[in-house]
């Protein structure tokens, strides 16, 4: 898990070096959407303070989930099926 963390938190301080990477083993990934999807993640992915916790708030999971499905990019209601389903799979 520290290593996952530690993973995660020099890609969100510099993700230069992993987007060229990505680029050698997909050449038709425009950077332009790489930089994007980081900008995006960073906001997901950090605080107030701007830290990185490791973790995404409740209400943020739920606004994500609500933007998702306006988009229909996920069906309606995934967010209570999928993460309010604290009790596990029903027998």
């Amino acid at each position: 898990m520290r290593a996952s963390i530690a993973g995660w938190k020099t890609y969100l301080e510099n993700s230069d070096a992993v987007h060229e990477y990505i680029q050698t083993i997909n050449p038709e990934m425009p950077r332009d959407v790489l930089d994007g999807g980081m900008e995006a993640l960073r906001k997901l992915c950090r605080n107030a303070d701007g830290e990185f916790t490791g973790e995404m708030d409740p209400e943020r999971w739920k606004t994500l989930s609500s933007q998702m499905e306006e988009l229909k990019l996920i069906e309606a209601g995934l967010y209570e099926k999928a993460y309010l389903n604290l009790s596990g799979p029903s027998e």
